[in-house]
């Protein structure tokens, strides 16, 4: 089970990811000028929305329960951070930490802790002697099917936002319903890729 101290900083990623995402998903003109790299007001609520979902996902995740229930949750967060600060790393010549750009530390930040916290609750699970008694049955084959299909189609989308070059479909509006540029649609591939991390971990 996890220890006191690793469910104290779970949460606190969580709120961390909830303030960010509130901030980006309710003020999206305000977080578009603010924000680490150049993002319009839609790409800003979309990031916004994503760390909403991770915010209330860490929070299941810090709450007792079977480790089955929460590795996966845990897998998906720790590679969504991974992931996304690898991207940042990756474009760090367009990344602005000017004064404008209130949101670029807090977003970070975020992003840290919600890694470091949900990789710590991993290794804890994974090394933790506990034995627990759970109720829990086997995922009904439908569902494991549709969750393979949707594994399959966030893994696609994954790989082509990776292998997406400036000028082409990604880039031009005629996926994603404006023009973004190619630090976000790397962005986006990365929190595909974690999606695919995490439902590979529950399957």
């Amino acid at each position: 089970m996890l220890t006191p101290r690793t469910r104290a900083a779970i949460r606190i990623g969580s709120l961390l990811s909830l303030a960010i995402g509130l901030v980006l998903f309710a003020a999206p003109e305000f977080a578009a000028s603010a924000f680490p790299w150049t993002v319009t007001p839609f790409v800003a609520m979309t990031i916004g929305g994503w760390l909403l979902g991770n915010g209330a996902a860490l929070w299941f995740a810090s709450a007792p329960g079977p480790a089955p229930r929460i590795m996966p949750v845990l897998a998906y967060v720790a590679a969504f951070g991974a992931l996304e600060l690898l991207v940042v790393v990756a474009f760090r010549g367009a990344l602005r930490l000017d004064a404008g750009a209130v949101l670029a530390i807090p977003y970070l930040l975020a992003l840290g802790v919600s890694l470091i916290a949900a990789a710590f609750g991993m290794l804890e699970l994974r090394s933790s002697t506990d034995i627990v008694v759970s109720d829990d049955e086997p995922l009904p084959t439908l569902d494991r099917r549709l969750l393979l299909g949707l594994l399959v189609f966030v893994t696609a989308l994954a790989v082509g936002g990776f292998l997406a070059g400036d000028g082409g479909l990604s880039t031009t509006g005629k996926v994603f319903p404006e023009p973004l540029t190619l630090f976000t649609v790397r962005g986006f591939a990365a929190f595909y890729l974690a999606l695919a991390i995490g439902i590979g971990a529950l399957l």
